[in-house]
């Protein structure tokens, strides 16, 4: 059970980190064409942190919950 807890961790945090990586590729690209400005960029960017804020903190309470039901 342990061994497949931390594949779960594994695989959940590769997958937060793909998905930050194509949510902020956009943005920068979109920034250096000119097409938002950097007050748009600097929002859109910190909305992708919460939103990332929150997964982390999810990913880590589900965990810390499920090692004490081992």
């Amino acid at each position: 059970m342990k061994h497949s807890k931390n594949i779960g961790i594994i695989c959940g945090t590769l997958g937060l980190l793909s998905g930050v990586y194509f949510g902020l590729l956009p943005i920068i690209q979109s920034f250096n064409f000119g097409v938002i400005s950097s007050q748009q960029a600097g929002i859109y960017s910190a909305t992708t942190a919460t939103i990332l804020g929150l997964s982390v903190a999810t990913i880590c309470a589900i965990y810390h919950y499920s090692s004490k039901n081992t």
